[in-house]
């Protein structure tokens, strides 16, 4: 039995569809086989121009959005290889974060292995989740895990954990 019932925090909408493992972690990031570091280079070039500096647009650069908990993510979030270091920057503890995509595509032994929560949220319901949390006012969510439930300020939807592994159509 689950002993966490509910993971709440700030949520940023990243709605990139078929956001790939190798964007999730940039190759420059896979030097070694253990988990340090590799909270710098999570999402690295969304967030980081040529010139290393942090990208004004980037969601996850803004104020509003520091120790953001949760991604609710475009369509086919993660898909691509397995990459374990993907799932590892995800689930980073350098960066006290817990990142959860609420809509993704990953390997079901590499984020299971890695207590990663993996859900499959229909896109009407991905899509308001994105309107609540787009708001700094509304960008709290609260998931509780034995319920299936993803809730914001606006909205509620029904998750299911993947069961199977999903096909990748990046």
């Amino acid at each position: 039995m689950c002993e966490r019932r509910t993971i709440e925090g700030v949520a940023a909408p990243l709605p990139i569809g078929n956001l790939d493992t190798d964007q999730i972690m940039p190759k420059q990031f896979l030097r070694g086989i253990d988990k340090a570091g590799l909270d710098q280079g999570l999402l690295y070039d969304l967030r980081f121009d040529a010139a290393r500096e942090p990208r004004s647009d980037c969601v996850l650069n803004r104020a509003e959005y520091a120790g953001c908990r949760v991604l609710i993510g475009g369509e086919n979030f993660g898909c691509g290889s397995s990459r374990e270091h993907a799932v590892w920057g995800l689930c980073s503890m350098e960066s006290g974060r817990s990142w959860l995509p609420a809509s993704a595509r990953y390997s079901i032994p590499t984020a299971m292995n890695n207590l990663l929560l993996l859900a499959t949220v229909p896109q009407a319901a991905v899509d308001n989740l994105l309107l609540d949390v787009a708001n700094p006012l509304t960008n709290w969510v609260s998931i509780d895990i034995r319920d299936r439930t993803i809730r914001s300020r606006n909205h509620h939807a029904q998750f299911q954990p993947f069961t199977q592994t999903p096909p990748a159509v990046c």
